[in-house]
């Protein structure tokens, strides 16, 4: 069924494997052959097609929503809404013959069987074009490590770091050595370490499995190339063969994106059922049934799309049948929220699939109209600044410090915000309260705009800057005069840039931007605020390095909190990496491959709480916000006037608009 796993994006959690297979028709005849087409808006244009270099340098949400959504199966995964883990096209029946499977012996190895019958589609025909086998799962792993199907070294030139992205992240080649197929359908893996939690529960289990037939020959072309990764991302990718239910048709840069329903996937048809107090049962009659017996019980959250109730016991459970059931997904490219609001009023959209939700000025609006849902959800995202490390005065703890200081988050989120985002100091979210920790520096928290200027003033001439004309400060008054010609050690702090999203993209962040100018320059810090596009930010941070200083924001994909290594560990500061900011801490490091290297629950939530320490007084990034999500979908166009389930954390955009779900009326 549905399986979600960590991988990240900016703004972004996708769902896996029933989500989608990808394709490439005409728009003729998609709309030829379509009665029913789930319509969702999105607010940004695609940067590849390529998967491989969208869980890379081209990791944006725009195109996971779109190109990921199902793309590539995984061993293993999490159950819809409640996150049970689950074996993806693993072959196991039962929870303990799954954890038998993926228990580390001794030697450092794990043998895993596969499920027999998973066919590849061709992505232009629809038609099935062979076999899923255990080739597929050993070339995928092996080769993002360099190396050919049997572990040997074959593509110079290519590793997950300098692939980059989520990369270092899915495959830690610190964990995993390489993957042998023993037969058909079971291959073994040989690893460095008997355990590890993140490399391999949630790294190597949740990893895609790709294509050998389609990526081999690509692989052994780019290892040729001057620059094996760029020749890699440089293949367009929309041909590429699938094993899910989505048939990627086409592209329209600026407009639109389409796909198909393929609906001889290998799961559709399969059904799930998961009560609230606790257990799983999955089925596909003839072909194969999971069950997990474990009860992780949940109180019943109100969600009329799961609340099925039996009649003779007093029990409320999500039932799921795996489609699709529509012919087409449509995603139509909307330049601001206020055309998208007005087409789902009108009916031209069926659900607006945005990592932000919709904006407060239409709330009401969308409240009061007919026919319209409302979802509201915890987010599991980060909102945040960051500044380009290499570089002074940027590379000065105590003026980032200063910066955090200046920032209030309360005022804005409470009185220019209205209260629709939550002020937050920390890197894991407060909704995420397993891995949150609560004792994190928090920087002029509860102090007023005179006493925070005060505060970063002391810290700015301890850390050795001075002005040429200094900021005075009246506390009794709470009044800043500002000041002008900032130095560092006697030269010159230049003017620089804060890119941060416009307002017709995101309010939210545009007006932190505009808060931020205004507070840094009245102490003195000359800040220029350039409100532009989402692309034009992540190619210049992500692609290029060529910043000053960045506002935006991540999807934090699931709940165990990885992204503390992958943001901030030095190894993924490289171009298309994940630490664009260049942060080089080697205690924090230390600490990060320890965490890597953990186990044990309470070990790995130490380390956790340990990085968060560290990074709430260094401040690579200065957190900002968070935000609940409140989605809004066409409810009367679904069978039931609702969708297959509307409370889940980090909301339905996290499950990418559950379109293998969704039956239209």
């Amino acid at each position: 069924m549905l399986k979600r796993v960590k991988f990240l994006a900016v703004v972004v959690l996708f769902a896996l494997f029933v989500g989608a297979v990808l394709s490439s028709q005409s728009n003729s005849v998609v709309q030829a052959q379509a009665q029913k087409i789930y319509k969702l808006a999105i607010f940004e244009d695609l940067t590849s097609l390529n998967t491989l270099a969208i869980l890379g340098p081209k990791a944006t949400v725009w195109n996971f929503y779109v190109r990921l959504n199902g793309w590539g199966p995984s061993l293993f995964g999490f159950s819809d809404k409640f996150d049970d883990y689950i074996p993806g096209i693993a072959d196991a029946s039962t929870e303990e013959e799954a954890n038998k499977m993926k228990t580390i012996g001794a030697d450092k190895t794990a043998t895993i069987k596969i499920k027999k019958g998973i066919k590849w589609f061709d992505p232009k025909t629809g038609k099935e074009i062979g076999e899923l086998t255990a080739e597929d799962v050993a070339f995928s792993f092996n080769a993002i490590m360099g190396k050919n199907v049997k572990g040997e070294p074959a593509y110079k030139g290519i590793d997950p770091v300098k692939l980059g992205g989520n990369w270092p992240g899915i495959i830690n080649p610190d964990f995993f050595d390489h993957a042998e197929v023993v037969d058909k359908y079971t291959v073994k893996f040989f690893l460095k370490a008997q355990c590890s939690y993140d490399g391999w529960d949630e790294g190597l289990l949740f990893a895609p499995v790709f294509s050998k037939a389609y990526w081999e020959p690509k692989f052994e072309a780019a290892a040729k190339a001057q620059d094996p990764v760029k020749a890699l991302y440089e293949n367009k990718g929309d041909d590429e063969p699938v094993a899910g239910a989505w048939l990627f048709q086409k592209w329209e840069p600026g407009a639109f994106a389409e796909s198909t329903a393929n609906k001889n996937h290998y799961f559709a048809g399969a059904k799930s059922i998961r009560p609230y107090s606790g257990g799983y049962t999955e089925e596909k009659p003839g072909v194969y049934k999971y069950t997990h017996t474990t009860k992780v019980g949940f109180q019943y959250d109100g969600d009329q799309g799961s609340a099925i109730l039996d009649k003779d016991k007093p029990t409320v459970r999500l039932e799921l049948t795996s489609g699709p059931f529509v012919d087409a997904t449509q995603w139509r490219i909307f330049g601001d929220q206020a055309t998208a609001v007005a087409a789902l009023i009108k009916g031209d959209v069926h659900f607006m699939l945005n990592p932000l939700g919709v904006a407060a000025g239409f709330r009401n609006q969308l409240k009061q109209a007919k026919g319209v849902g409302i979802a509201e959800n915890a987010g599991n995202g980060l909102y945040y600044m960051s500044f380009n490390l290499r570089r002074e005065p940027f590379n000065v703890k105590e003026f980032r410090q200063a910066v955090s200081i200046m920032i209030d988050r309360e005022f804005v989120t409470q009185q220019l915000l209205a209260g629709l985002a939550i002020p937050t100091y920390s890197i894991v979210p407060l909704a995420n309260t397993g891995w949150y920790n609560p004792n994190v520096k928090t920087y002029g928290k509860g102090l007023k705009e005179a006493e925070k200027a005060d505060l970063a003033i002391k810290l700015l001439k301890q850390a050795g800057f001075s002005w040429d004309v200094e900021p005075k400060v009246d506390i009794p008054g709470n009044k800043v005069t500002p000041g002008r010609g900032l130095k560092y050690k006697g030269k010159a702090v230049q003017p620089f840039e804060l890119l941060a999203p416009h307002q017709g993209y995101d309010p939210l962040r545009a007006t932190f931007a505009l808060h931020i100018e205004e507070r840094l320059n009245k102490i003195g810090i000359p800040v220029k605020v350039n409100l532009t596009g989402f692309n034009t930010i992540s190619s210049r941070v992500f692609d290029e390095q060529k910043f000053d200083a960045w506002i935006l924001g991540w999807g934090l994909g699931g709940k165990f909190p990885s992204y503390l290594v992958s943001f901030f560990h030095s190894e993924n500061s490289g171009l298309g990496g994940q630490n664009p900011q260049g942060y080089n801490n080697p205690e924090f490091d230390k600490i990060a491959d320890e965490f890597r290297a953990a186990c044990d629950q309470a070990k790995l939530k130490e380390l956790a709480f340990k990085m968060q320490e560290i990074l709430s007084e260094e401040l690579p990034y200065v957190p900002l916000f968070n935000a609940p999500l409140f989605e809004a979908f066409r409810a009367d166009a679904f069978v039931g006037d609702h969708m297959p389930y509307e409370k889940v954390f980090d909301g339905i955009q996290g499950t990418n608009g559950l379109m293998s779900y969704v039956q239209l009326k």
